[in-house]
């Protein structure tokens, strides 16, 4: 038996340059007969293009690690060398933040509920002005007195707060025990004397709504609620 033939795998390109190099050594004409004589007729290698061959033997392929295991050295940076710091808890500090956690949601509130009835507040003075007790009585005053209403200017303003001034004065060092608005106000117009400012401006209001209806009159009401952002955190 002879012995078996080895396959050698060879790719198309690296055959290509095989023959291309054994051509220009052969056509070159300054070699000389004793290296002509040193060529060999060898046995063209056998290409083996089929890719089962390399599957199976990847699937046969079986590494055997050794017993003391596999170890792996890496160079890392210099922190992972480092511990770890606990961090510490800090139980004054996490007090101190949920107790301004708490004030703030009470100033809210607090803001929100102190807005809600100043509005209401307002829309009240305002109703009480259209009030029909109150405007009976601011009529009383306006039968025998007229103003030109041909145009509602500066002019008409003027004129008509001058009149309103010498008929009511405010005298803010009496102060009322009356706690009903509407019966302050009947007193107001029947004594011609105010205590309180804010009656002062609602009878002005009535009697300029009562004189005409061409007049529109607007109550402007500041609100001063709390502010929202509680001034005491720690």
């Amino acid at each position: 038996m002879g012995r078996p033939r080895k396959k050698i795998s060879v790719t198309p390109s690296q055959e290509k340059n095989k023959k291309l190099k054994k051509n220009d050594e052969i056509s070159d004409g300054d070699d000389s007969d004793e290296e002509s004589e040193d060529w060999e007729e060898v046995e063209e290698a056998e290409i083996d293009d089929d890719e089962g061959d390399k599957e199976e033997a990847l699937a046969n392929y079986k590494p055997q690690l050794p017993e003391q295991g596999v170890q792996i050295s890496i160079d890392g940076p210099k922190i992972f060398n480092k511990k770890r710091r606990k961090k510490q808890v800090d139980v004054g500090e996490i007090l101190r933040q949920q107790l301004n956690r708490m004030k703030k949601e009470v100033q809210i509130e607090m803001h929100k509920t102190h807005l809600l009835c100043l509005l209401s507040r307002g829309f009240y003075l305002n109703h009480i002005t259209r009030n029909p007790l109150i405007s009976s009585y601011a009529l009383s005053y306006l039968t025998d007195f007229t103003f030109d209403l041909k145009k509602v200017n500066l002019l008409f303003v003027r004129d008509f707060t001058n009149w309103f001034r010498s008929w009511f004065t405010l005298d803010k060092k009496i102060r009322s025990k009356t706690v009903d608005l509407i019966e302050s106000l009947t007193k107001a117009f029947g004594t011609r004397s105010v205590n309180s400012l804010v009656e002062y401006v609602l009878m002005f209001i009535s009697l300029l709504r009562i004189y005409s209806p061409k007049i529109q009159v607007r109550l402007c009401y500041a609100l001063n609620p709390v502010p929202i952002k509680p001034d005491d955190l720690v």
